[in-house]
């Protein structure tokens, strides 16, 4: 016969372990919360840290990193308070960036230029693997149409053209705009009034400022006709190497200013060819509409695998075992947890360009180049030319393990 004494000592028992088990549980998410924010805390400031380290690694031998941009991905084991450990992981990202105002301005030529030290690249650091892609990319002998217009930004015109857009009045003024940024008389491939305006160059004009905001313009187009003879001195298209003077202009109509280090032309004059650092022809392109919609860089998608451990008699397994409820010695045992696993982690990064860096050892962690989800390469980082999309696959293993005894002995009362 059990006593009521024993029977308020089981409800205090009883209450004590509810209570306590509540206590538990706000102490571990409390102490799990703070892990998570220290770890993220972590990544953070480990980027900002090595983005200043690598601008100010870069000198006159190597600009490449002037302006450094590193980004971290690490998918770590979220911490778990539960008694068989942590069986998750969490994504931590951190980006960083510095620059190094002892190589900002450095003047390139074109002999430096074509060394890949100082064509500027972004790292990305996923799971400790190291990927360097190229924003930028030195396009030699790059094919020009006949009759082209290279096109560049004026900044801060004063006397801008005005609002109205018939009569023999704004005719003549606008003439009187194109010769204050023109040095030939005509002015060398003369845009209209709007397609001075056409600011993202769609050629549609609905969806441009109109005319009566003109005046409050910041900047506008204007065009070059690529020929010889704007290439001389105090024309609009003046290259001087020996100064380091190389002017831009938007050569091949994507909206982008390119940087223009020589130039080859025909028999009569007209520029052919022409030498040109292109920002939109790197690896990785952030300034078109795919990179504004997400669409470019890093991607959003994940996948995690289970691979057998290479070597294990066992293979992948995760052991939970739970020991006798009582015994003879007095002693509880909660329970056995073992692990040995590998974590295959696939990110996908979408390219812009190929450019061929992926496949000829520019990249070192870049592992085979095609047919990515076969036998033998589902497990590797892999690049795929066609959609342009790098795998990176992260092989992380996880093998650790704990055992729980607690000394009962004399805790308990079975009854009287």
């Amino acid at each position: 016969m059990i006593s009521a004494r024993s029977h308020n000592m089981g409800q205090a028992a009883t209450e004590l372990a509810i209570f306590g088990a509540i206590i538990i549980f706000v102490l571990g998410a409390i102490i799990r919360s703070a892990i998570s924010s220290g770890q993220g805390q972590d990544s953070s400031l480990k980027a900002m840290r090595n983005a200043l380290l690598y601008s100010s690694s870069s000198n006159t031998g190597d600009t490449s990193r002037s302006n450094a941009s590193i980004l971290y991905v690490e998918d770590r084991l979220s911490p778990d308070f539960g008694k068989f450990g942590s069986v998750e992981r969490a994504p931590f990202v951190a980006q960083g960036s510095g620059s190094m105002t002892n190589t900002l301005m450095y003047p390139l030529d074109l002999d430096e230029l074509r060394d890949p030290r100082h064509i500027p690249v972004m790292d990305m650091f996923i799971n400790g693997k190291h990927f360097t892609f190229s924003t930028a990319r030195l396009v030699e002998g790059k094919p020009v149409p006949p009759g082209a217009i290279f096109y560049q930004i004026v900044v801060n015109m004063d006397e801008p053209p005005s609002s109205s857009s018939s009569g023999a009045s704004s005719s003549a003024q606008q003439e009187a705009l194109e010769k204050k940024f023109c040095v030939t008389d005509p002015c060398p491939g003369p845009l209209t009034l709007q397609q001075r305006f056409d600011l993202n160059r769609d050629g549609d004009f609905t969806n441009d400022p109109p005319p009566s905001l003109y005046s409050k313009m910041t900047w506008q187009w204007r065009g070059v006709q690529a020929v010889k003879a704007n290439v001389s001195k105090d024309k609009a298209l003046y290259i001087d190497p020996a100064n380091g003077i190389y002017p831009s202009f938007d050569v091949d109509g994507d909206g982008q200013e390119e940087t223009i280090y020589g130039f080859s032309y025909d028999a009569g004059g007209a520029i052919n060819a022409v030498t040109v650092l292109d920002s939109q022809d790197g690896d990785l392109d952030f300034s078109g509409d795919a990179a504004l919609s997400g669409k470019v860089g890093l991607l959003n998608d994940m996948a995690i695998y289970t691979q057998p451990v290479s070597g294990s008699a066992k293979g992948n397994y995760l052991l939970m075992q739970q020991g006798k409820a009582w015994d003879l010695d007095g002693k509880f045992v909660r329970s056995v947890n073992r692990k040995d696993q590998v974590d295959l982690i696939e990110r996908k990064i979408q390219l812009s360009n190929d450019t061929g860096r992926m496949c000829d050892g520019s990249v070192p962690d870049v592992e085979v180049c095609g047919d990515c989800f076969s036998v033998d390469n589902i497990a590797r980082t892999c690049f795929e030319g066609t959609s342009k999309i790098l795998y990176v696959r992260s092989r992380l293993l996880d093998k650790q393990g704990h055992f729980w005894k607690t000394d009962a002995s004399g805790q308990l009362r079975l009854g009287q």
